[in-house]
């Protein structure tokens, strides 16, 4: 039994066996699978840091061709920016050299104007202070207006050529040629330091010294003539001048203001008189780029201010189509028209006017700045391709149609004045000499000798409400020529007081009839008178040399000798400016009358005036016998007496009672500085331009300068546009009233075309001028300035 269960047994170990190897192997099998499995996972994990990697990898690609594309974009930016400085640049460049060709252009008008400034200096260091800043004004302007111009001018050029597509002329084009020369200037700035600051800086340092030197001169006078009159006392001689010196000299007299030239404060920001317009960016959405086309992001947006021009010259000159509607109002009974104060309008509305007013009053405008009539042509005219003459006949035309009514107002208010200042300058008349285009046309009541032309000018006081000046043009300088423009106001009853110069016309003309007018003369063309006969200049500068004690003794020996003459004119210069002190001290108060301060300058003028005045007379009258023999009525240099010394005394005497005039009512001014200064700018005109070449031409500048300096004299600012305005009223009034004229006739109808047969002159009677008489036009204020 036992070796059959041995015999059964051991298969059953073998089997065993086979399992627990095969579980080994099984366990073995799972650990490899486990292996697996880790190596798996692991590899896995290895992929997904391989990915990670490649991502990171392509993003940084794609970030480095975005880079390259950016910086690919910005050095075409960086080009373009180069090729539009560069194009800037060039801009800039050809800018300075028309605007410096323009300034160099300038400087013969530039020395003109300077030169007739020097002929109208008076050797008062305080008028002459005034004289510069009034050329200082009138140079920078026309520098100003000539720069603009031909700067725009050039470029209208530019922009048509480049419409054609042609190349401008060699005459129409403006070159520099280059100077070997180091001092010539190279831009406007340096050919306006040049020509206009470095003259005026030297003119005003010598008015200073001459203010300096005249008082010590007359310091040292005043201490000589007191020295002088002790030594003649101890001796027992009594002279009248020397008592009249000293009381001259013991009148108290305000202290006056130190001259003091202002240093230019350089280049600054100013307000800009004109609209202020805001140019708005697109929208945020609205950017595209220039290559793809797709809209861009905003990423902001800034501004900036830059000073422009709302039209340039090419802009104004064009060939404007203007549409006006016009109606009827049925309850009113009168035609209705879009015209407005700022539409654009020709002299009259048929067809035959082909130019519009803006340019006729610019024109006018500028020639009452200083610029010559060709050099207006030239800008306004030509590059309309107009006629030669069609400046002048729109100028003519203008003022027939409109100007007329201003100046027939102004007329009016003069003939209503009880004081007019009067004064006359020469302007040449190729007519009267005979030369030019023009033969000489002469009426046989005018002085046939007559060869110089000369414009009469009339203005009332400076503190009158309602200011005015009237030029008009002379043929000759006669008591008949001066006659024929004064007697429509000598006329009037109203006119009691006329303030002249010491012409002895104005007083044949008073003769000639019972006016019931009084002459008053002008101080300040005595002062000059004898400022030349003591050379004041040189006698001041010698005195300067010396000590004040040298001074004070040269004067005192000097005036106690009988032939003294040239230093007791001194002493009237002196008399003059403590005159002049008192009368300047006095300013209106607020709130004050004008009645009271009359008898304020009354009062004044009796506590010290009379007394100067009366010294005055004393020292003429010691010195006439010696100076001056009389002639019927008036008085004529003494032989082997210098013109200049007799021309002080015979000044005073023929003017005795004139030059007092003053005294007697405190209405009388004490010279006819205000009508000097309105003047002023017909004179520089005529140093630019020279001449015109007929009476008609003449007179039609007189009337253009009535208008254009009465606007200033009452504030006016922009009287151009003041008169554009005016122009455009009248056409609106004359248009609307021949239309409905029209339709009262043939009764309302559909309007397909105009109307011809106008007469302007007609249609305006009924205008209300009143509101656009200078003194009563409210000029509106400027829009927002750009600062």
């Amino acid at each position: 039994m036992t070796p059959n269960n041995l015999s059964c047994t051991t298969p059953m170990s073998s089997d065993n066996l086979n399992i627990d190897a095969l579980m080994a192997k099984i366990a073995q099998l799972e650990a490899r699978v486990q292996q697996l499995d880790e190596g798996n996972r692991k590899l896995n994990e290895h992929n997904r840091e391989l990915d990670e990697n490649i991502r990171k990898l392509d993003e940084s690609n794609r970030k480095l061709e975005d880079s390259n594309r950016k910086l690919e974009d910005s050095n075409q930016k960086l080009e373009d920016s180069n090729k539009l400085i560069e194009a800037v640049n060039c801009t800039l460049k050809e800018e300075l050299r028309v605007c410096t060709a323009a300034a160099k252009d300038l400087i013969p008008a530039t020395r003109a104007i300077f030169r007739v400034g020097e002929s109208l200096m008076t050797g008062d260091p305080e008028e002459d202070a005034y004289l510069l800043s009034v050329i200082e004004t009138v140079t920078r302007e026309v520098h100003r207006i000539a720069m603009e111009a031909q700067r725009l001018d050039h470029y209208r050029r530019v922009g048509k050529d480049a419409n054609t597509g042609s190349k401008s002329a060699d005459n129409n084009v403006i070159t520099v040629e280059k100077q070997n020369d180091s001092d010539e200037p190279s831009s406007p700035s340096e050919v306006i330091d040049q020509e206009v600051n470095q003259p005026l800086e030297e003119k005003a340092e010598e008015a200073k010294q001459k203010l300096s030197d005249s008082d010590k001169l007359m310091a040292a006078a005043n201490e000589g003539a007191k020295k002088a009159k002790c030594v003649l006392a101890s001796l027992g001689v009594a002279s009248r001048a020397l008592e009249a010196i000293v009381g001259i000299i013991n009148t108290p007299a305000p202290p006056r203001a130190p001259f003091n030239s202002k240093a230019s404060p350089g280049r600054q920001k100013a307000k800009v008189q004109g609209q202020k317009r805001t140019s708005k960016a697109d929208p945020l959405n609205s950017l595209i780029c220039p290559e793809c086309g797709k809209p861009v992001e905003s990423l902001g947006e800034f501004s900036r201010h830059s000073k422009s021009l709302a039209e340039s010259i090419i802009q104004r000159l064009v060939l404007l189509e203007s549409q006006t509607s016009i109606g009827y109002c049925y309850d009113c009974k009168r035609a209705v028209s879009s015209i407005t104060t700022d539409t654009s309008v020709t002299l009259t509305p048929d067809n035959g006017s082909s130019v519009a007013q803006d340019p006729v009053v610019e024109a006018m405008k500028m020639q009452t700045e200083g610029v010559p009539r060709h050099a207006v042509e030239k800008l306004l005219f030509t590059p309309m391709n107009l006629g030669h003459d069609t400046m002048c006949r729109q100028e003519r035309g203008w003022m027939d149609v409109y100007g007329s009514l201003l100046l027939d107002g102004i007329q009016q208010q003069a003939q209503s004045e009880e004081l007019l200042l009067s004064d006359e300058t020469s302007f040449r008349c190729l007519e009267l000499e005979g030369r030019g285009v023009s033969t000489i046309r002469k009426s046989t009541n005018e002085n046939e000798g007559a060869k110089q032309g000369y414009v009469l000018s009339i203005c009332n006081r400076e503190d009158s409400v309602k200011k005015f000046v009237i030029f008009n043009a002379m043929i000759g300088r006669s008591a008949k020529a001066i006659r024929e423009h004064l007697e429509p106001y000598l006329k009037n009853d109203k006119l009691k007081l006329l303030v002249t110069d010491g012409y002895e016309a104005y007083d044949t003309i008073l003769r000639q009839a019972d006016w019931g007018v009084t002459r008053a003369a002008c101080w300040t063309h005595w002062r000059r008178t004898i400022i030349k006969a003591v050379e004041y200049d040189l006698f001041a500068k010698q005195v300067g040399k010396l000590s004040v004690e040298e001074a004070e003794n040269l004067f005192a020996t000097r005036l106690t000798k009988e032939n003294s003459t040239t230093d007791l004119f001194l002493y009237l210069i002196e008399g003059i400016r403590k005159l002049y002190a008192h009368d300047r001290a006095l300013k209106p108060l607020p709130n004050e009358s004008q009645k009271d301060f009359l008898n304020r300058v009354r009062e004044n003028r009796n506590k010290y005036a009379k007394v100067i005045v009366k010294n005055i007379d004393e020292i003429i009258d010691s010195i006439k016998d010696k100076v001056v023999v009389r002639c019927g009525k008036r008085f004529k240099a003494a032989p082997k007496v210098t013109p200049q010394q007799a021309a002080v005394v015979t000044y005073y005497l023929n003017n005795r009672e004139e030059l007092m005039a003053f005294l007697d009512d405190p209405r009388v001014p004490l010279d006819t500085n205000a009508i000097e200064r309105c003047i002023r700018p017909v004179a520089c005109l005529e140093g630019t331009t020279k001449y015109r070449q007929t009476v008609l031409h003449m007179q039609n500048m007189c009337n253009i300068f009535t208008l254009f300096e009465t606007a200033k004299r009452n504030g006016i600012t922009r009287p151009d546009e003041y008169l554009k305005k005016f122009g455009r009223a009248v056409f609106k009034y004359c248009f609307e009233k021949r239309w409905t004229q029209e339709f009262e006739t043939k009764g309302v109808y559909p309007v397909t075309k105009g109307l011809r047969n106008w007469n302007m002159k007609e249609l305006r009677e009924g205008f209300d001028v009143t509101p656009w008489l200078p003194w009563n036009y409210q000029e509106p204020p400027l829009p927002e300035a750009v600062k």
